[in-house]
């Protein structure tokens, strides 16, 4: 990835040896993004409980480089190297009961009464969270329209193709209870004839990320000149992906005392694709 914007960078420098001065500008921006998914599997099932999960967006830095050339009035072409942040977060709540029965045989949901009766009152609760986040390098390849306006602000309107290099990937996936990390005792000073950790029946979530993120960006932002070369700006931007960020969804198996009761499971390629909006501010040089 790094020689892909090493040789980009390289190539448009040598062409502006061959450009008319005053045509080619580099640029530097840094803001926030808002990124969140969307699609037909973006909305994912937990299959213990038969509950689904709504993704919630989530905020992180977005920061590039940008080299541009007019090769018409008002009109010209962009070329960036942008680090953005994107991803998802998911939240929800459900019962250690519901957890429980949708996954054991009619012979061990009898004994579901007297888990319950071992547990405190008010106890039964789950709370579910999982964060996945994507590192990218976006290399938006932009067409770009400044209408010649006799003001000091000068509007700007871009849009074109964005094409997303997956740099480094993380997660979070937790269950929050006050009985999951306590086995089971029974009231009397006798001990169960098997060991038994709630959190078994709470199988493990991963989130697995595509390396490559193909979209299309479109934005704008208006700019002051502050020096005979150069203006400060601000602009805002959204790009939406066309093809799934997710390779895939794992679910890890989960147990009875010990005993298994449900084998691991994945989903692959699900419909999940990301959306950002974004908002930086920019310094631009024209040489």
């Amino acid at each position: 990835m790094k020689h892909i914007l090493l040789l980009t960078a390289v190539a448009l420098c040598l062409l502006k040896n061959e450009l008319p001065a005053q045509n080619f500008s580099i640029g530097f921006k840094a803001g926030q993004s808002f990124s969140r998914v969307e699609g037909a599997d973006a909305t994912f099932t937990l299959p213990f409980v038969n509950k689904n999960v709504t993704p919630e967006g989530k905020l992180g830095f977005t920061g590039g480089i940008s080299l541009s050339y007019e090769f018409l009035p008002m009109f010209g072409v962009q070329l960036e190297g942008v680090y953005a942040k994107k991803g998802a977060m998911y939240k929800d709540n459900f019962s250690l009961t519901s957890a429980m029965s949708g996954q054991l045989t009619p012979e061990f949901r009898q004994l579901l009464p007297l888990l319950l009766g071992l547990m405190p009152p008010g106890s039964d609760s789950v709370k579910f969270s999982g964060d996945f986040t994507g590192e990218y390098i976006e290399v938006p390849l932009l067409f770009t329209f400044t209408p010649d306006f006799d003001f000091a602000l000068k509007p700007s309107l871009y849009a074109g193709p964005n094409f997303a290099f997956l740099t480094n990937q993380s997660q979070n996936v937790q269950y929050e209870s006050p009985l999951l990390d306590q086995p089971l005792q029974l009231p009397i000073p006798i001990p169960l004839p098997f060991p038994i950790n709630l959190r078994d029946f709470l199988p493990p979530v991963h989130f697995a990320l595509k390396d490559f993120d193909m979209g299309f960006t479109f934005g704008g932002g208006v700019a002051i000149d502050f020096l005979k070369s150069a203006s400060l700006g601000i602009e805002a931007r959204y790009t939406i992906g066309f093809n799934s960020a997710v390779d895939s969804v794992g679910y890890g198996a989960t147990s009875f005392a010990g005993f298994p009761i449900q084998p691991g499971s994945s989903q692959k390629d699900p419909d999940v694709k990301n959306r950002s909006l974004a908002v930086m501010g920019m310094l631009r040089y024209r040489f």
